[in-house]
């Protein structure tokens, strides 16, 4: 006999680990719990509420089921399916570390193909990186 339930929590008590995207869900934060048996075999997992519709909506519209064994969780989405999921659940997409491939700026390409010069300062670090703290307050 087969069964599930989810439920909804509007703001976990203790720090998760989410089942879909491999992130914490911190305190404080909604989260969706899952729990079955298919098989005879049974899980409980959590989930972001946006990282179990994002999972949900894959198998239903990518995959072509909803549930059973041929369930396939968020952290398996294949290559090909990757832009799908950054179109419709960016958020998700980002947490799991896709991210859009912008192309170069007309700039940033032209200053990384032009050789730099022999007596050409080099371009000014970004804020913060390359900078010590100084014992005395100030930076070096």
């Amino acid at each position: 006999m087969a069964f599930a339930s989810e439920t909804t929590v509007k703001a976990v008590r203790k720090r998760h680990r989410c089942d879909g995207c491999n992130r914490f869900i911190e305190i404080g934060e909604p989260a969706t719990r899952w729990s079955g048996m298919t098989d005879g075999d049974f899980a409980a997992v959590i989930y972001h509420p946006d990282c179990r519709q994002a999972e949900v909506d894959m198998n239903l519209h990518i995959m072509g089921h909803q549930y059973g064994d041929d369930w396939c969780g968020l952290s398996d989405i294949e290559d090909e399916d990757r832009p799908w999921l950054l179109g419709s659940y960016p958020a998700v997409a980002e947490r799991m570390g896709f991210a859009l491939h912008t192309a170069p700026t007309r700039a940033t390409t032209e200053r990384s193909a032009r050789p730099r010069e022999a007596n050409e300062p080099l371009p000014a670090p970004t804020e913060g990186v390359g900078e010590t703290p100084h014992p005395e307050g100030g930076q070096t």
